[in-house]
């Protein structure tokens, strides 16, 4: 279970609330101790008694390690600032992963339910732990549209599961990828109470335009990210394979395949469309960072800080923290070892196969058109990241702006300044963003 996130530290194209450390290898053939649900009801027996120093003496060495009391207790005070009254604890359920026992406990506050997912090691100990949006309800997907459960890979990974949802009628159709953000994402991209990629692709298809989702390989074999990796392993090399997949497709107009990328998708858009050359008739990019993931870590940490008003000691001193993270993270020089991890437990080789990428720059050497879209309360990516892109392509006829000043990191309409808890709450893409979508596609 990758580590990825934490309350204070919210990567770009993740927006969900997730808050985990990575789990260690079970020693082999040792069983649970004690009953798994009593051990993770105990933590949280004791995060809510204030105990910060009991719960952490819960958890297995590399746990304890990666996270301090004083970080525990600071992520869960988080909560109720984030997401209101805490009310009651659900039913409990328990599920195998990767040798390991996984508790899964829904947290209900006054603005969203959270699932707690807290993984039990053979030895008893806590090796895992992982606060987030619980997933949307159970809605059956739209039966009406033709969809093909499909697989692809690009050469010598193994493969990917998707669904190729088309148009009603003949094609050949007009196409598009839709690339998630960071984080181990299913083929929907559902966030909290979201499923962005369903909702586009249904409402495309609406519209004339067949797509392919998929899940992401982070999240159906994350065992391939054990080592190093990089940026081009998570996300483009995979999108590259899914545009060659698709051209392969009877039903799909081989001519007329576009990328649409969210966050972490959107900024790695433009290497996407590099890599494939012709196959890409032209780029959407939502939320598109324009700066360095890093940078925009620290910003995105400034605002959730103050967002409840100044920051207590602990919460600064966590803030000042980061900025030394990130610091080393600029560090990296390619004689820093490959594997050894830094911010966001992610390795070197990660964070040095973004160091000297710039989407923006990469997007000036294309030929395709673009289509940059941006939510206005979106605190994830923000006005820099706009302005930046506003002024490389402002006067440049391949580019195509739309703003949305009451949407969101997702594209989801609310009031107010953003916030994590407005991710809980089961929402849709603004059919405004699809429609705009549609067109722009239909006009290129």
């Amino acid at each position: 279970m990758k580590a990825l996130l934490t309350t204070l530290a919210i990567a770009i194209a993740m927006p969900a609330l997730s808050t985990t450390i990575a789990i260690a290898a079970p020693a082999p053939g040792v069983q649970p101790a004690t009953d798994p649900t009593a051990i993770a009801t105990s933590l949280l027996d004791q995060l809510d008694a204030g105990r910060y120093a009991a719960a952490h003496a819960s958890f297995s060495p590399d746990m304890a390690k990666a996270v301090g009391a004083t970080q525990l207790q600071t992520i869960w005070k988080s909560l109720p600032q984030q997401f209101g009254a805490f009310q009651k604890r659900g039913a409990a359920s328990v599920k195998q992963v990767d040798g390991m026992n996984v508790v899964t406990i829904p947290l209900a506050f006054d603005r969203g339910t959270l699932d707690a997912r807290i993984a039990i090691d053979g030895h008893g100990k806590v090796a895992g732990f992982l606060i987030q949006p619980a997933p949307p309800p159970a809605v059956a997907a739209r039966t009406d549209l033709p969809a093909h459960e499909v697989s692809f890979a690009p050469p010598g990974r193994s493969t990917l599961p998707g669904t190729v949802l088309l148009p009603k009628g003949a094609g050949p159709f007009p196409a598009v990828v839709l690339v998630h953000g960071s984080g181990p994402n299913d083929r929907d991209e559902t966030v909290g109470g979201t499923r962005v990629f369903r909702d586009l692709a249904e409402g495309l298809a609406d519209r004339g335009i067949a797509s392919l989702r998929y899940d992401k390989r982070t999240k159906v074999h994350p065992d391939e990210f054990k080592g190093a990796f990089s940026i081009d392993d998570e996300t483009t090399d995979d999108a590259v394979a899914a545009v060659a997949f698709l051209r392969t497709q009877p039903d799909i107009d081989g001519k007329r395949i576009y990328v649409v990328g969210h966050s972490q998708g959107a900024m790695m858009a433009p290497r996407i469309a590099q890599e494939a050359t012709a196959q890409v008739r032209g780029l959407v990019l939502m939320a598109a960072p324009a700066r360095h993931l890093e940078d925009i870590l620290v910003d995105q940490n400034e605002y959730m800080a103050h967002l409840q008003g100044a920051p207590d000691a602990k919460t600064q001193a966590q803030l000042e923290a980061l900025k030394k993270a990130v610091a080393a993270v600029k560090a990296i020089t390619a004689a820093t070892p490959a594997t050894q991890h830094f911010l966001l437990d992610l390795p070197a080789s990660y964070w040095l196969s973004l160091q000297h990428y710039d989407d923006v720059a990469v997007a000036r050497t294309l030929t395709q058109p673009l289509l940059i879209l941006q939510g206005g309360r979106d605190f994830q990516v923000t006005a820099p990241d706009w302005k930046r892109w506003r002024d490389a392509f402002g006067h440049d006829p391949r580019a195509s702006f739309h703003t949305y000043p009451a949407l969101n990191h997702l594209f989801v309409a609310g009031k107010g300044p953003g916030s994590l808890a407005e991710y809980a709450t089961p929402a849709h893409v603004d059919p405004q963003v699809i429609a705009d979508i549609a067109r722009w596609i239909g006009a290129h």
